[in-house]
């Protein structure tokens, strides 16, 4: 039999705790007659988790023992009587104090080690949520940036445009306060808005832009009005006499609501 296997196996410490079970004491029992290294390793447990268990042990106060009598006594629990204990031969498996104080402590050794681990798993996911979302909003501001930068190039390449002419639409009666700017190339047709100092069109409605071809409006596109949009393409016209702007349903109209004119311009 290879003796330090066995040491080695967790027999003895469950044997010391009092947890093993009947046939792994009468085999040990049987053991220690016949290897006196078990015998000592059996005792070297007993000393070490005494040792431990003592360390640890927190006496009770003086009169919890009386409190509990009286409360037993007081719920009929208890007939309170001297009696006579009559010594008896110790039972060979019963407990030791130690061994139980031993096993307590381990038990709330551990649960605490478990709660410290929970908690600490609670706030590294908290730190990680915290993160994610530190990341998430750092995105969002570089798109931001780089979206408003893309436009601002945008805007500079078609002011550079040989042929593009400028022409400031003006805020019509009942409209004064409003203005825009509108960039055409003759040559292309293209056509570039600049709304960035009119206010929102209002929940539901959107600028649109119409040409003014032979006296007769023609639909130059809808203005989406986005926050980081600085210049935005339009429909080409070819020629036109004049621009106007009107307020209509979102998506647009396929006739201009006069009434609803809010800045103008001529070409010329």
């Amino acid at each position: 039999m290879n003796i330090a296997e066995y040491i080695e196996s967790g027999v003895i410490e469950a044997y010391v705790s009092g947890i093993a079970s009947e046939a792994e004491v009468r085999e040990l029992e049987q053991l220690m007659l016949q290897y006196p290294e078990l015998k000592e390793a059996v005792l070297e447990c007993q000393a070490v988790m005494g040792t431990y268990a003592a360390s640890y042990r927190k006496e009770p106060p003086g009169a919890l023992k009386e409190n509990i009598r009286e409360r037993l006594i007081a719920e009929d629990l208890l007939i309170p009587a001297v009696v006579n204990i009559r010594a008896e031969a110790p039972v060979r498996r019963s407990i030791p104090t130690w061994a139980m104080a031993a096993s307590l402590v381990l038990l709330v050794g551990s649960v605490i080690t478990n709660l410290v681990l929970l908690s600490n798993q609670q706030q590294l996911k908290t730190e990680m949520n915290q993160v994610a979302a530190l990341q998430k909003a750092t995105l969002q501001e570089k798109q931001l940036a780089l979206a408003k930068s893309e436009s601002m190039l945008q805007a500079m390449r078609v002011l550079e445009l040989p042929k593009l002419k400028k022409i400031n639409l003006a805020g019509v009666a009942g409209h004064e306060a409003h203005s825009g700017m509108l960039y055409w190339d003759g040559a292309t047709g293209d056509v570039f808005l600049d709304l960035a100092s009119m206010p929102a069109a209002p929940e539901g409605k959107q600028y649109q832009l119409w040409a003014i071809v032979d006296g007769k409006p023609v639909d130059a596109g809808v203005y989406d009005g986005s926050p980081d949009t600085l210049m935005q393409r339009m429909k080409t016209i070819a020629r036109a006499e004049m621009f106007a702007i009107t307020i209509e349903r979102k998506g647009g109209s396929p006739n201009p609501t006069l009434d609803q004119m809010v800045v103008a311009g001529k070409t010329s």
